[in-house]
């Protein structure tokens, strides 16, 4: 199978996700530690370590068509 990109996926849909609010990944570094966003991009990688208390956590790694970036969901 062959697929042919000439932009990244999100780049289509991005006036429709700032109109919901949702933030890029080049807005984030202008957002203050601790905020909740909205974020939209392509899971890379989900990692869900175990934790003493029992509590789901999970720490993402996502792709939106600015760059990489991390996050928490807790």
């Amino acid at each position: 199978m062959t697929v042919y990109c000439h932009a990244h996926p999100l780049t289509s849909l991005r006036n429709i996700l700032r109109k919901q609010k949702v933030v890029t990944s080049r807005d984030l570094r202008r957002i203050p530690t601790g905020s909740t966003v909205r974020v939209s991009g392509m899971v890379i990688i989900v990692h869900t370590p175990p934790t003493k208390s029992g509590k789901r956590v999970m720490f993402l790694t996502l792709e939106d068509e600015m760059s990489i970036f991390r996050g928490v969901v807790v």
